[in-house]
């Protein structure tokens, strides 16, 4: 099959389902997760001070814990705007 073929199939289509490999990401420029959790670690190792040393490489972990700090930082904003501190800070 050419892509001229693969060209007018897609045109034709009403829908059309694209499957990438993992591979799509690192051509994309978006790091593999063990880079990117180096990464993380080392600028923003502050935010981690809750994990041991084994949960820091858990991507899962890592990234659950810098979504409670982003909720976190959000808020102190949003409190910052009226001057009163949620109860959960106090």
């Amino acid at each position: 099959m050419h892509m001229r073929d693969v060209a007018g199939y897609l045109r034709q289509a009403d829908q059309i389902a694209i499957i990438l490999g993992a591979g799509a990401s690192i051509t994309a420029g978006i790091p593999k997760a063990d880079t990117l959790i180096k990464q993380v670690n080392e600028e923003y190792g502050h935010c981690l001070s809750g994990l041991t040393d084994e949960e820091r490489k858990d991507y899962g972990k890592v990234m659950r814990t810098l979504g409670d700090v982003s909720e976190a930082l959000d808020e102190l904003e949003a409190c910052r705007k009226d001057e009163t501190l949620p109860s959960k800070f106090i």
